[in-house]
């Protein structure tokens, strides 16, 4: 017989985060994950958090001023 474990904490992790965050997601061509990937890498961070940093610089040049604590 096998125990299950973690299910519940499986469950309450998911239940919070579909409260607290909004989820994107993109298509891209083959290989462009692994080019997202390479300048994350260069630059020290996750994928997400290298998306997220562009998407803040762009709001900051496009004037819209800082919106990192509006998408973390």
């Amino acid at each position: 017989m096998r125990i299950r474990i973690g299910g519940t904490s499986t469950a309450a992790k998911n239940k919070y985060n579909k409260m607290n965050y909004d989820q994107i997601n993109i298509r891209i061509r083959k290989g462009g994950r692994d080019a997202i990937q390479a300048m994350a890498d260069y630059h020290g961070m996750s994928q997400a958090e290298y998306i997220k940093h562009l998407i803040i610089q762009d709001a900051k040049n496009a004037k819209f001023g800082d919106i990192s604590a509006i998408i973390g």
